[in-house]
């Protein structure tokens, strides 16, 4: 999935009024928890994301990992609406797939131990 494959998705079914700036810069915050979070990378190493130029820049997580992304997006807008229920639901969602993604990545790549996935300008 790319930055802009889930801002068209978040367009389809969330209506809002947010700029893909602010939008890009939602996605470069919730790559930054995966990038520090889960895959233990030193912040300073993530240099984040800017719309228009990393619109096509793949995501790290594949599916159905990336749900993560949606997530947080979803929870944003609801936070930023001022919508408690919504927000609640996509942060409860969150933060059951942030916990799912992180399992999944510390058993499958060991990051503890100096593992890390290919990142997605690797396998290019």
């Amino acid at each position: 999935m790319t930055v802009s494959d889930l801002l068209a998705y978040i367009e389809e079914v969330e209506d809002h009024t947010f700029s893909d700036e602010v939008m890009c810069r939602w996605a470069a915050e919730c790559e930054a928890g995966v990038w520090c979070g889960v895959m233990l990378q030193r912040p300073e190493d993530f240099a984040g994301y800017h719309w228009p130029e990393d619109a096509g820049r793949t995501l790290l997580l594949p599916p159905p990992y990336s749900g993560l992304y949606e997530a947080y997006l979803l929870a944003k807008i609801a936070l930023c609406h001022h919508e408690s229920a919504q927000y609640e639901n996509a942060m409860a969602l969150y933060n059951r797939l942030y916990s799912q993604t992180v399992i999944w990545y510390a058993a499958t790549y060991d990051p503890a131990h100096g593992g890390r996935m290919p990142l997605p300008e690797e396998n290019a």
